[in-house]
């Protein structure tokens, strides 16, 4: 068997949703203009935070060719992660909201087309639990399980997991910020499904330990030039298109689900099954 492990912030989602996950907060809030001013103060001071991190850090990008350097730097930003969750739990950002009530405004912004899923999301899912009869599940460092778990329940599927991380973090776990945490999550995942073979699709670097674990990691980029592919080249990995006509390849990128349904890859997974005896 299989477990198939979706990021969900620009993976499952069109794009990131933490900012659209505020705004809709804000919206719904008793005194938008006092929300929105605390919103704007923390994005800034993330920005100036983030920044100033990045341009002290050493060795600089170009400087980091090995996993462990690069998977180091993404490390390094945990104080800064959690900097900002703290802003926003002093803010009271999403105060008010219990009971579902933040399922609802997903719900609000999926009708108002501020969010939406990638092309081919749900047909994909469909493909791989109705038809192949594979597990799924969801790692994320969103902030609110309800709204990703709004995008998970139109799979019309069991979901084995959803370890996304809430502001407390998922049970046994803690806050998820960093790339490490995810991992450690994705972890977590499998050792409870009881599954040797996986594949993880996402499309950040904090992705990046989770897509090199996997026995199949799929990112999702428009293209090239996206973050996570410039990294990846720059520490040496071949990433071919879904498209591409290659053999056993670890790593791919395709730019919807529908590319990787109409590829060969998931019958690539097939072949790992075999090997692993699973």
């Amino acid at each position: 068997m299989v477990l198939v492990l979706f990021d969900f912030d620009g993976t499952i989602s069109q794009s990131d949703t933490i900012g659209a996950l505020a705004h809709s907060a804000i919206d719904h809030s008793p005194n938008p203009p006092l929300l929105k001013a605390a919103w704007d103060g923390i994005v800034q001071a993330y920005l100036a935070d983030y920044e100033n991190h990045v341009s002290t850090y050493s060795p600089r990008a170009p400087d980091r060719m090995t996993v462990d350097s690069e998977v180091s730097f993404l490390e390094s930003l945990r104080a800064i992660e959690e900097a900002s969750v703290e802003r926003v739990q002093q803010a009271r950002l999403f105060a008010g909201l219990e009971g579902g009530r933040m399922g609802d405004l997903a719900e609000w912004a999926r009708e108002t087309d501020q969010v939406s899923a990638r092309q081919g999301f749900y047909g994909f899912v469909e493909e791989i639990v109705k038809i192949r009869g594979w597990n799924v599940g969801v790692v994320s460092v969103n902030w609110s399980r309800d709204w990703v778990d709004s995008f998970c329940q139109q799979m019309m599927v069991n979901i084995v997991s959803c370890p996304e991380g809430m502001i407390e973090g998922p049970t046994g776990l803690g806050r998820l910020v960093t790339a490490g945490d995810k991992l450690k999550a994705a972890s977590s995942v499998m050792r409870r499904v009881g599954e040797k073979v996986s594949v993880y699709i996402g499309d950040s670097v904090t992705d990046m330990a989770c897509l090199l674990k996997a026995s199949l990691g799929i990112i999702m980029a428009q293209d090239r030039s996206s973050k996570l592919l410039r990294t990846l080249d720059r520490l040496g990995f071949d990433v071919p298109h879904a498209g591409d006509d290659r053999e056993a390849q670890r790593l791919i990128w395709a730019r919807n689900f529908d590319e990787i349904v109409d590829s060969k890859i998931l019958d690539l997974v097939k072949k790992v099954v075999k090997r692993s005896g699973n």
